[in-house]
């Protein structure tokens, strides 16, 4: 099995670990009612995470993870270029929380989803306008539950904007 094919399927999920971990470790000094909520949340996350990296590395050994004679560069360009869309996922998701802290939860939630609804997949195959019509208007629903679900909960959340 490859360096490529092995960090392939360990890129989005170790990243998903470490910033569940950090989250966590971030709300152990909050009321325990608080934290009944994000804890099913982190647990659900990891769960999934898990499946998904058997999956991933179940697939590998089954396919004997293709070895390739490649110099080291031409390793790693052909591995960003598999790559490219989880690599720009981990770059929305690191920039969603300086956005998160200066702009508030719900610009932040917004922009990121109307970052990474395309990267999804939503709304290929259509014209440009009702592509961006749809990924909009979906991000702008998603949004909205979020905000009502963190208002029903009564989460602390930032608003720097007011919004």
């Amino acid at each position: 099995m490859s360096f490529q094919a092995l960090s392939r399927a360990l890129l989005v999920p170790s990243f998903i670990l470490i910033m569940t971990a950090i989250y966590w470790a971030s709300i152990q000094d909050a009321p325990r009612g608080a934290q009944r909520v994000p804890n099913v949340v982190m647990l659900f996350i990891l769960t999934t995470a898990s499946v998904v990296v058997v999956r991933d590395v179940a697939l590998l050994f089954s396919t004997g993870g293709r070895q390739r004679s490649e110099s080291f560069r031409e390793q790693l360009s052909s591995w960003f270029s598999d790559n490219r869309q989880r690599c720009l996922f981990v770059v929305i998701c690191l920039a969603y929380f300086p956005i998160f802290v200066s702009l508030g939860f719900n610009i932040a939630n917004l922009i990121f989803l109307c970052l990474a609804l395309p990267l999804a997949g939503l709304g290929r195959g259509r014209p440009l306008v009702a592509r961006i019509g749809l990924i909009v208007s979906v991000a702008a629903l998603c949004s909205m539950i979020f905000h009502l679900l963190a208002s029903i909960m009564d989460f602390n959340v930032p608003a720097p904007l007011g919004i």
